[in-house]
């Protein structure tokens, strides 16, 4: 499974980035790539999903970046998480931030 660890919405940013960091030890990034929008179904064609999911693990490969999502498995979130399969070799933290309501008592 994945790590995780719950912050209240009142924490110091420079905490959580010193946990990514020093404590999960993942490589500082060069840029943040945030993908957000709808986590609503949506009807996108296999052959677009599959660019956007490619492109995306690409770019964030190319450029050490860490991936931002809401942290759901729906809409644009899980065309990200599909992204961190779309390419062999593609290496890339995926970092999603949910809201405890939508992950609590979940698998």
């Amino acid at each position: 499974g994945a790590d995780w660890v719950r912050v209240a919405p009142s924490a110091d940013p420079r905490r959580l980035v010193s946990l990514l960091l020093n404590h999960w030890r993942l490589a500082r990034p060069s840029v943040l790539i945030s993908v957000t929008g709808s986590a609503q179904a949506f009807a996108l064609s296999p052959r677009s999903a599959q660019v956007v999911e490619r492109g995306l693990a690409s770019a964030a490969a190319a450029t050490r970046a860490w991936v931002v999502t809401g942290g759901t498995n729906a809409g644009v979130m899980q065309l990200a998480g599909h992204a961190t399969y779309a390419v062999a070799g593609a290496d890339f933290e995926l970092i999603g931030f949910a809201a405890w309501h939508r992950v609590l008592d979940r698998e």
